[in-house]
């Protein structure tokens, strides 16, 4: 009769192999384990997102920077901006705009203080408007606005 000799692993082996089942294992019950509710607000960081989410914040945000004259300061996905009339601003993106949510906010500077509101408009097409104007209602051109759009 044949002897079968017995195969024992040696120590290192099964530390590998325990390692690798621990390391497999414990990322996927994480993903089980970790639900929504249980991260705090605030505490997840932009190096905790994927970079097909980043992207896809980044590519649905658009935002210009305006002085009182019309000039764009800066922005992204913002061409150009006209002034049609005082506290009338016409800003251009690079794509549609018309579904998206716009928020402006008056500019003041140390030098040209303003107290008002904007209102804004999104009509068909790449172009949002936006009116400043002073706590009276009538329009002004303040110092500017920031408009924010979210789409």
């Amino acid at each position: 009769m044949r002897h079968v000799k017995r195969f024992r692993p040696s120590a290192p082996l099964l530390l590998a192999l325990v390692a690798i089942v621990v390391a497999s294992v414990g990322s996927a019950t994480a993903v089980q384990l970790i639900t929504s509710s249980q991260v705090k607000n605030g505490t997840l960081k932009q190096a905790d997102l994927s970079k097909k989410l980043k992207n896809k914040i980044f590519d649905s945000t658009a935002f210009a920077k305006v002085d009182e004259n019309g000039n764009l300061l800066e922005g992204r996905w913002a061409t150009s901006v006209s002034r049609t009339s005082v506290g009338d601003f016409q800003v251009s993106f690079k794509k549609p705009v018309d579904g998206c949510a716009a928020l402006a906010t008056p500019r003041g500077t140390t030098s040209n203080e303003f107290y008002g509101f904007a209102t804004t408009y999104t009509p068909p097409g790449k172009t949002a408007r936006v009116v400043l104007r002073n706590p009276a209602g009538a329009k002004a051109d303040g110092a500017g606005f920031n408009l924010g759009l979210v789409c």
